[in-house]
């Protein structure tokens, strides 16, 4: 039986040895199975999930956890290749919700819905740059290629990091 949240969590606030972990929605990205760290099996994981795993669209989400389980690491992954929203363009997206909420036609015109190929780096600037999340909080941005199964950190330090 998993151990109860409240005994967990002032180990947690103490060690800050938890990890929270931004994911697209691909069910196939499973990162309690596939993450090591510093050679280690992965440590507890909270997931954040939300389609093309976007830090914009989960940033209240990302801080409520850093308020609640004071992680040391935040880390925002993706998946590469046969990611579902290469499939899809902004146009479809934005077809398919007029047709839902007409109402909102301007909106959703000027939203950006897919394009995933470059977000990994652009959502640890925002993690970054939020006054949100803690400065000393490490960031990791990983592509996860749902062929192979190969996780590949993606190398981008800001100066002022």
């Amino acid at each position: 039986m998993p151990p109860y949240f409240a005994d967990r969590r002032p180990e947690a606030l103490a060690t800050g040895g938890t990890i929270v972990a931004l994911l697209c929605s691909d069910p196939r990205l499973d990162l309690r199975k596939i993450l090591v760290l510093d050679g280690t099996p992965c440590p507890p994981v909270s997931i954040v999930r939300v389609p093309e795993g976007r830090a914009t669209e989960a940033i209240k989400a990302i801080a409520t956890m850093q308020a609640v389980l004071n992680p040391e690491t935040i880390i925002t992954t993706k998946s590469c290749l046969d990611c579902g929203m290469i499939h899809v363009s902004d146009r479809d997206v934005r077809d398919r919700l007029i047709s839902i909420a007409p109402g909102e036609n301007d909106l959703i015109e000027n939203t950006k819905f897919g394009e995933i190929r470059v977000p990994i780096k652009e959502d640890l600037t925002v993690l970054r740059a939020s006054t949100w999340i803690k400065k000393s909080t490490r960031l990791i941005g990983f592509e996860y290629d749902t062929h192979t199964g190969v996780l590949d950190e993606v190398q981008y330090l800001k100066p002022d990091w």
